[in-house]
């Protein structure tokens, strides 16, 4: 049997906000329902996850492996500090990985899940709700007119999402791995908003579902064995 590890973020570990305010595992996510469909599946994904962490993630990977990794990351390489932001709002930050650091994190990640028999899927990550993501953030204890000063404008926050989702499809091409546009298929709907939970940043169940649906026919057309 070839194995399936999902390798990254929140996203990829299917981390979503329940109706208490509270983060749990989706039904709908990767590994639920790649494991109802009969595979073996192995979640190294976690919340907070950045590309260096997924490299340290990789390596529990025993060598000669085979099968197929499925990775999401950029969220969290793209995240700021946002309590320093708002206390010194004119100064320069810098996110969690800066964007040169994450492409070449990621390429190496690939390169070496390839070493170990594992070829790499990239999720490209999801949309995020920058309305709902800076009540999230100043909800949290950073002064929003801070954060406001910081970012100039409010769209400003998945704007800048969007730069990480466009260099690890970058980082993905050159490296000659599989892209699946998670991220299209969001803004394919009429309103992605509507798949995404109230942090802004996290899909909900049937985003989730569609994330899901998404991904899974690149796994069984991979000829991933059963």
């Amino acid at each position: 049997m070839k194995d399936i590890w999902i390798i990254g973020d929140s996203v990829g570990a299917g981390i979503v906000l329940n109706e208490k305010g509270r983060y749990g595992f989706s039904g709908q996510a990767l590994c639920a329902r790649l494991q109802s469909c009969g595979y073996d599946v192995h979640r190294l994904a976690q919340m907070g996850a950045t590309a260096e962490h997924a490299l340290a993630h990789a390596a529990r990977i025993p060598d000669g492996s085979c099968g197929l990794a499925l990775v999401s990351l950029g969220g969290n390489d793209c995240d700021f500090n946002w309590t320093q932001v708002a206390k010194s709002p004119e100064e320069e930050h810098i996110s969690g990985t800066p964007l040169a650091r994450f492409s070449k994190a990621v390429q190496e990640l690939f390169a070496n899940l390839r070493a170990r028999g594992v070829e790499p899927y990239a999720l490209i990550p999801p949309p995020i709700d920058s309305k709902r993501y800076f009540h999230t953030i100043t909800k949290r204890g950073a002064d929003a007119r801070g954060v406001m000063k910081f970012l100039g404008h409010l769209t400003r926050i998945s704007e800048w999402q969007e730069r990480y989702a466009l260099a690890f499809a970058a980082a993905t091409a050159q490296s000659g791995c599989q892209l699946i546009d998670v991220r299209g298929a969001f803004l394919h709907t009429k309103d992605f908003r509507t798949l995404i939970g109230q942090d802004g940043i996290h899909p909900n169940d049937s985003g989730y579902a569609l994330l899901s649906d998404t991904v899974v026919p690149f796994v069984q057309a991979s000829g991933c064995a059963l």
